[in-house]
């Protein structure tokens, strides 16, 4: 068991991230662009417009921006264990059943039934909770072996978490009124976007900068409270 967990621990290994970011992640992401322009055919050709057309529209943007940030955070990984590979192998389950969620067959004018709010939630819920595991390992590591990176991991830790509690909160109302989960999914891929530009210099931002002083400023008030 030792083995196995040392093999999946290993600190880099640039075969997986090569297959996973140029041959998997790029075939499937163009299986969904590939979607993706036949949705926006058929629906000018058409003429196929009302608000379940404007919401599956919506949310299929939204999943391709969120999958593209993804892919350039993966690709700017300096640091990819085995599990990494694992915890991404999901997420593209995830995604391409997120895709099929929204994606259905618009000839059969379909555009009004139900949307799978809780499935598409969820797929979102798996991938953040899975990637905070990560950047919480990654963190730990950069505590003692990286500090240039610790400010940026601060940002992406708070980034998942901040993410994770919005669709928590919102799990009631998702159903009935879909654009609040459609603010949260966009608020959160544009923040995820930013992170993932900054993924191979690892650059942090105020953000970062404000939490790693927060936590020093709480460090020393509890040494002089208790010393």
């Amino acid at each position: 068991m030792r083995k196995f967990k040392n093999w999946l621990d290993t600190v880099h290994n640039k075969g997986l991230q090569h297959l996973m970011t140029e041959q998997l992640y790029t075939a499937v992401l163009g299986t969904i662009i590939f979607m993706l322009f036949d949705w926006g055919y058929t629906v000018i050709n058409g003429k196929i417009f009302n608000s379940g057309v404007l919401i599956r529209t919506l949310f299929l943007l939204a999943g391709v921006a969120f999958y593209l940030s993804d892919y350039y955070y993966i690709k700017g990984s300096k640091i990819y264990r085995k599990w990494y590979f694992l915890f991404d192998f999901i997420f593209m389950i995830c995604m391409l059943y997120m895709v099929k969620t929204v994606y259905f067959d618009i000839r059969e004018k379909a555009a009004l039934h139900e949307i799978n709010m809780e499935g598409i939630r969820t797929s979102y819920l798996v991938f953040l909770f899975l990637y905070l595991i990560w950047d919480c390992r990654e963190l730990r590591f950069s505590l003692t072996h990286d500090r240039v990176a610790v400010r940026y991991y601060y940002e992406v830790v708070l980034w998942e978490i901040l993410s994770l509690i919005c669709l928590l909160l919102i799990r009631d109302v998702a159903d009935d009124h879909p654009w609040f989960l459609l603010a949260v999914l966009y608020a959160s891929t544009i923040w995820f976007a930013s992170i993932s530009g900054r993924k191979e210099n690892q650059r942090h931002s105020w953000v970062g900068a404000n939490i790693e002083k927060g936590i020093d400023a709480g460090r020393d008030l509890m040494k002089r409270l208790f010393h």
